[in-house]
């Protein structure tokens, strides 16, 4: 018991994380937008800014969301992933301080699993059952361990540009560097998992609904 919730814990809360820091990096399309923008208008004779003063930019307003984040700024994000078939929902709300503490609060949900998965894991159940897994996490960060979650939400982020440099040329880099979890991501992991920081209030139904998937036996 102990383990799978340790499992859930790191699992949706990472998510969550992650994928809004994936978010803040989201304006990295808007960027290739303005350069494509600025090759046109270039072409039209028309006067533009560099795309070096627009990265400049977007990367100045992902330090001050990050640097939100460090603050624990009220924030509330709800977000919807269809990979393939495997649909995944989450709602992230941080709620500011509380007694001194950074107050989050995660759902997390599947919704549906694509049929590749299923056929390679040979998964039987219904998306309705699945569907009725729905964790919660509650987390109250103190000062130092939120530090620890958003240096290593910026950790995963430089990771993610590493992972991308070497797609780009895979034939040199490849061999070159290999990615490594950091040691402020695996700082992150180690807090989440070891501290007291963050709970499952709906355990006890979760861990039944778990149990409800499993086939029964005769």
């Amino acid at each position: 018991m102990k383990n799978i919730s340790k499992w859930i814990l790191i699992s949706l809360l990472l998510v969550g994380t992650y994928s809004v820091a994936n978010a803040i990096q989201s304006p990295n399309i808007e960027e290739q937008k303005s350069i494509n923008q600025n090759v046109v208008e270039q072409a039209q004779g028309k006067t533009v800014t560099t795309p070096n003063i627009f990265e400049e930019q977007l990367n100045a307003l992902s330090a001050r969301y990050m640097n939100n984040f460090r603050q624990c700024e009220p924030l509330h994000v709800n977000q919807y992933l269809d990979i393939f078939g495997l649909k995944l929902g989450f709602k992230l709300d941080i709620n500011g301080w509380v007694d001194n503490k950074c107050s989050y609060e995660i759902k997390g949900r599947i919704d549906g699993i694509g049929k590749d998965i299923r056929e390679v894991f040979n998964i039987n159940i219904e998306d309705e059952a699945i569907s009725k897994i729905e964790p919660i996490i509650k987390c109250d960060f103190t000062k130092d361990q939120l530090n620890i979650l958003v240096d290593g939400m910026i950790a995963r982020s430089e990771t993610k540009e590493q992972v991308r440099d070497m797609l780009q040329d895979p034939a040199e880099k490849y061999v070159a560097r290999k990615i490594k979890t950091s040691e402020a991501e695996q700082k992150m992991h180690k807090m989440i998992a070891e501290s007291n920081a963050c709970t499952i209030p709906n355990m006890e139904e979760l861990m039944q609904n778990f149990s409800n998937l499993m086939p029964s036996k005769k």
